[in-house]
């Protein structure tokens, strides 16, 4: 379980990072995004983000408790949002935000039907 609330938090906040990016460039804010810049950050968020799920999947397949793997719903939706936050050139932070924090209703409601 750990490894997937890493991962939810990680890309949580990549993605808040990501949205918050020309802002930061103008305030001189570091983050992963404008340190190495937004494209291989985004790379970055990826690789980890797959090796999370790896991971989680192996431990949640030895350890029989194969319902815990419809968890990976939130990640997934994490992953939808990055790609299209990445495609976009001018983002509207308000809009975003709330697609961001909305995840944690997909949570609540596969927490409560396990």
């Amino acid at each position: 379980m750990g490894s997937l609330f890493f991962i939810f938090v990680f890309l949580r906040q990549f993605i808040i990072d990501l949205v918050a990016f020309q802002g930061d460039l103008i305030l001189g804010r570091d983050t992963l995004a404008t340190s190495l810049g937004a494209k291989y950050a985004v790379y970055i968020a990826y690789a980890i983000s797959f090796a999370g799920i790896i991971s989680f999947t192996a431990i949640t397949v030895l350890a029989v408790k194969l319902k815990y793997i419809l968890l990976l719903l939130c990640i997934i939706y994490y992953l939808v949002l990055l790609k299209k936050i990445g495609k976009t050139d001018y983002l509207i932070s308000l809009r975003y935000e709330f697609l961001i924090d909305a995840n944690y209703i997909l949570m609540a409601l596969i927490m409560l039907a396990l």
